[in-house]
Protein backbone atom coordinates (compact mmCIF):
# COMPACT_ATOMS: atom_id res chain seq x y z
CA UNK A 1 0.00 0.00 0.00
CA UNK A 2 1.35 3.62 -0.90
CA UNK A 3 1.80 5.94 2.19
CA UNK A 4 0.80 9.58 1.83
CA UNK A 5 1.95 12.56 3.95
CA UNK A 6 -0.45 15.19 3.91
CA UNK A 7 -0.23 18.59 6.10
CA UNK A 8 0.11 22.36 6.21
CA UNK A 9 2.77 24.02 3.70
CA UNK A 10 6.58 23.15 5.84
CA UNK A 11 4.95 20.52 8.17
CA UNK A 12 7.64 17.95 6.84
CA UNK A 13 6.29 16.65 4.91
CA UNK A 14 9.05 15.76 2.32
CA UNK A 15 11.86 15.61 4.91
CA UNK A 16 10.32 12.85 6.77
CA UNK A 17 9.09 11.18 3.53
CA UNK A 18 12.12 10.54 2.40
CA UNK A 19 13.12 9.39 5.37
CA UNK A 20 10.75 7.00 6.03
CA UNK A 21 11.14 5.65 2.53
CA UNK A 22 14.24 5.06 2.98
CA UNK A 23 13.73 3.35 6.37
CA UNK A 24 11.23 1.29 4.72
CA UNK A 25 13.18 0.76 1.73
CA UNK A 26 10.40 2.04 -0.64
CA UNK A 27 10.73 4.64 -3.47
CA UNK A 28 10.12 8.56 -2.40
CA UNK A 29 8.42 10.90 -4.34
CA UNK A 30 7.11 14.81 -3.18
CA UNK A 31 4.58 15.60 -5.91
CA UNK A 32 5.25 19.42 -5.81
CA UNK A 33 8.93 18.36 -6.98
CA UNK A 34 7.20 15.99 -9.69
CA UNK A 35 4.94 18.72 -11.25
CA UNK A 36 7.90 21.17 -11.29
CA UNK A 37 10.14 18.63 -12.95
CA UNK A 38 6.81 17.68 -15.51
CA UNK A 39 6.32 21.43 -15.95
CA UNK A 40 9.93 22.86 -16.40
CA UNK A 41 9.86 25.37 -14.12
CA UNK A 42 9.34 26.36 -10.45
CA UNK A 43 5.44 26.02 -9.25
CA UNK A 44 5.95 30.27 -7.95
CA UNK A 45 6.34 31.24 -12.18
CA UNK A 46 3.41 28.57 -12.62
CA UNK A 47 1.40 30.19 -9.95
CA UNK A 48 2.13 34.17 -11.02
CA UNK A 49 1.91 33.02 -14.64
CA UNK A 50 -1.75 30.34 -14.72
CA UNK A 51 -2.89 31.18 -11.28
CA UNK A 52 -3.78 28.48 -8.53
CA UNK A 53 -6.57 26.89 -10.97
CA UNK A 54 -3.60 25.73 -13.80
CA UNK A 55 -1.61 24.27 -10.81
CA UNK A 56 -4.37 22.78 -9.35
CA UNK A 57 -5.01 20.92 -12.36
CA UNK A 58 -1.04 20.04 -13.05
CA UNK A 59 -1.53 18.58 -9.22
CA UNK A 60 -4.23 16.18 -9.44
CA UNK A 61 -2.57 14.85 -12.37
CA UNK A 62 0.47 14.07 -11.01
CA UNK A 63 -1.02 12.64 -8.00
CA UNK A 64 -3.22 10.28 -10.03
CA UNK A 65 0.04 8.65 -11.84
CA UNK A 66 2.07 8.85 -8.66
CA UNK A 67 -0.56 6.99 -7.08
CA UNK A 68 -0.67 4.43 -9.98
CA UNK A 69 2.58 3.28 -8.62
CA UNK A 70 2.44 0.73 -5.70
CA UNK A 71 4.21 0.73 -2.52
CA UNK A 72 5.77 4.18 -2.53
CA UNK A 73 5.61 6.92 0.15
CA UNK A 74 4.12 10.30 -1.60
CA UNK A 75 4.40 13.88 -0.21
CA UNK A 76 1.89 15.66 -1.68
CA UNK A 77 1.39 20.02 -1.36
CA UNK A 78 -0.22 21.50 1.77
CA UNK A 79 -3.43 21.83 -0.69
CA UNK A 80 -3.67 18.80 -2.60
CA UNK A 81 -6.68 17.85 0.23
CA UNK A 82 -8.73 20.44 -1.24
CA UNK A 83 -9.15 18.90 -4.67
CA UNK A 84 -7.93 15.31 -3.69
CA UNK A 85 -8.83 13.87 -0.61
CA UNK A 86 -10.46 10.72 -2.37
CA UNK A 87 -7.76 10.51 -4.70
CA UNK A 88 -5.12 10.55 -1.71
CA UNK A 89 -7.27 7.94 -0.14
CA UNK A 90 -5.82 5.23 -2.53
CA UNK A 91 -3.03 5.13 -0.03
CA UNK A 92 -2.32 5.12 3.71
CA UNK A 93 -2.99 9.02 4.98
CA UNK A 94 -0.86 10.20 7.43
CA UNK A 95 -1.48 13.67 8.16
CA UNK A 96 1.87 15.51 9.73
CA UNK A 97 0.68 18.61 12.46
CA UNK A 98 2.80 21.49 13.70
CA UNK A 99 2.60 24.30 15.26
CA UNK A 100 2.83 27.66 13.46
CA UNK A 101 5.30 28.68 15.34
CA UNK A 102 7.48 25.52 14.34
CA UNK A 103 6.03 26.18 10.53
CA UNK A 104 7.39 30.00 10.25
CA UNK A 105 10.96 28.67 11.56
CA UNK A 106 11.98 26.78 8.69
CA UNK A 107 10.18 28.27 6.05
CA UNK A 108 12.38 29.80 3.10
CA UNK A 109 11.10 32.97 1.63
CA UNK A 110 9.80 32.63 -2.01
CA UNK A 111 8.88 29.45 -1.80
CA UNK A 112 5.31 29.10 -1.09
CA UNK A 113 3.50 31.42 -3.44
CA UNK A 114 0.20 31.39 -1.15
CA UNK A 115 2.22 32.38 2.45
CA UNK A 116 3.61 35.56 0.24
CA UNK A 117 3.22 38.95 2.07
CA UNK A 118 2.22 37.89 5.79
CA UNK A 119 3.54 34.35 6.74
CA UNK A 120 1.75 34.10 9.97
CA UNK A 121 -1.38 35.24 8.96
CA UNK A 122 -2.23 33.60 5.66
CA UNK A 123 -0.84 30.02 7.64
CA UNK A 124 -3.53 30.84 10.14
CA UNK A 125 -5.72 31.31 7.62
CA UNK A 126 -5.20 28.11 5.32
CA UNK A 127 -4.79 26.13 8.86
CA UNK A 128 -8.51 27.62 9.83
CA UNK A 129 -9.93 26.40 6.13
CA UNK A 130 -8.10 22.96 6.02
CA UNK A 131 -8.15 21.48 9.00
CA UNK A 132 -11.45 19.59 8.51
CA UNK A 133 -9.93 18.64 5.11
CA UNK A 134 -6.85 17.12 6.78
CA UNK A 135 -8.79 15.15 9.17
CA UNK A 136 -11.29 13.56 7.29
CA UNK A 137 -8.88 12.71 4.91
CA UNK A 138 -6.20 11.08 7.10
CA UNK A 139 -5.74 7.52 8.55
CA UNK A 140 -3.72 8.69 10.96
CA UNK A 141 -2.28 11.82 12.87
CA UNK A 142 1.52 12.78 13.92
CA UNK A 143 2.86 15.57 15.34
CA UNK A 144 5.91 17.37 14.13
CA UNK A 145 7.48 19.72 16.94
CA UNK A 146 9.87 17.77 18.56
CA UNK A 147 12.32 17.09 15.86
CA UNK A 148 12.30 15.29 12.78
CA UNK A 149 13.42 11.57 14.24
CA UNK A 150 10.47 11.48 16.99
CA UNK A 151 8.05 12.50 13.68
CA UNK A 152 9.64 9.68 12.11
CA UNK A 153 9.07 7.08 15.39
CA UNK A 154 5.54 8.67 15.25
CA UNK A 155 4.72 7.86 11.57
CA UNK A 156 6.19 4.35 11.77
CA UNK A 157 4.17 3.89 14.48
CA UNK A 158 0.83 4.45 13.18
CA UNK A 159 1.53 2.39 9.83
CA UNK A 160 -0.59 -0.55 9.08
Amino acid sequence: MNIVLIGMPGCGKTTLGGLLASELGREFFDSDEEIERRAGRAIPEMFAAEGEDYFRTLETACIEALLGKDGIVLSVGGGAVERNAKLLQKGFVIHIDREIDEILKTLAPGTRPLLEGGAREKLESLHARRAEMYARCRHARIENNGGINAALDAAKGVLP
